[in-house]
């Protein structure tokens, strides 16, 4: 996070591109896992959210992602609330959606878990699925939060990984 966040936890763009590399080289030392088995401990490139991270910081995240092999996942939070979207895109002026802040990124991939969804539009929820991007989406929260519930139907309809948490002590109903 490099703008938008606490003072104790704004870096600069280059700060926490190195933490980020730093953190990720550690599990590069670690033994790998007996053969044909993933490791059971994995990083995760995770921008907080667009609000917090620049244009440069998102791009070297995507880029970092991209010279990844074998790959590394990445998450992030995408259209929790309609405030946040207007917002992001104020901050992004050359993005007429918040799923294209990401994308254009290169964060946008088959490794890339997105939380909430709560506002998607038609295209974004194109791009979603054309980069085989998941969605992670807590209807307790988000119901908690007024934010909204996902179109969860739709997501599934087009073919978009969908996974769905619940808060402890909260038992959801099949």
């Amino acid at each position: 996070m490099d703008r938008n966040s606490p003072p104790g936890c704004c870096e600069t763009a280059e700060s926490s591109l190195e933490a980020t590399k730093s953190f990720i080289s550690y599990f590069d030392t670690l033994a790998p896992p007996p053969s044909g088995q993933p490791p059971l401990v994995q990083p995760i490139i995770t921008p907080r959210f667009a609000l917090s991270c620049t244009g440069p910081l998102l791009d070297s995240l995507g880029d970092l992602a991209a010279s990844r092999t074998p790959s590394i996942a990445i998450q992030t939070h995408l259209s929790e609330n309609s405030k946040e979207i207007e917002s992001t895109l104020k901050e992004f002026p050359d993005c007429e959606l918040y799923t294209e802040v990401y994308d254009k990124a290169g964060l946008v991939g088959e490794g890339t878990i997105l939380a909430h969804c709560v506002h998607l539009e038609q295209k974004e929820m194109e791009i979603l699925r054309d980069r085989k991007a998941g969605v992670s989406h807590c209807p307790v929260s988000n119901m908690n939060l007024n934010s909204g519930v996902a179109e969860v139907r739709k997501l599934l309809d087009m073919k978009i990984k969908v996974s769905t948490t619940c808060l402890p002590g909260v038992v959801a109903d099949s």
